[in-house]
C-alpha cells in the first residue's frame, strides 16, 4: 500500500507542515525571478501523482520525480500528473552538481 495512503508514524506525507514549507519556499523563489527545479525524493513524489494537493506546477520550471522512490509507493510513470517527468539518482546529481548555480535542501 502506498504510504501516503497509510499514514503511519513517520509517514511524512507532501501535505505535511515541511512540504507545504518546501512548495512554499518554490513558488517564492519562483516569484523573485529564480529558475526553479523541485526534485521529489521520498514520500514526496506522492506530490507528483495527484494523490496529494499543493504542488506548485506553475512555479516551476522542472518537477523531477525519483522513479526508485515512485514504484516503491506502487505507482508508475503513467501515474505522474503532466508537469512532472520521472528521473534515476543520476539525473538528482547531475541537478545538484552541474545544471545548478545554488541548490537548496528542505528536510
Amino acid at each position: 500500500m502506498p504510504c501516503g495512503a497509510n499514514r503511519h508514524p513517520g509517514c511524512h506525507s507532501p501535505s505535511s507542515a515541511s512540504a507545504r514549507r518546501a512548495f512554499s519556499l518554490a513558488e517564492n523563489l519562483a516569484e523573485q525571478g529564480h529558475r526553479v527545479t523541485l526534485g521529489l525524493l521520498e514520500d514526496a513524489v506522492l506530490a507528483s501523482t495527484g494523490e496529494e494537493l499543493g504542488l506548485p506546477v506553475r512555479a516551476c520550471e522542472s518537477i523531477m520525480v525519483l522513479t526508485d522512490d515512485l514504484y516503491l509507493r506502487g505507482f508508475g510513470h503513467d501515474s505522474l500528473v503532466p508537469a512532472c517527468h520521472a528521473c534515476t539518482y543520476g539525473d538528482v546529481v547531475d541537478l545538484m552538481m552541474e545544471r545548478a548555480d545554488r541548490t537548496l535542501g528542505v528536510f
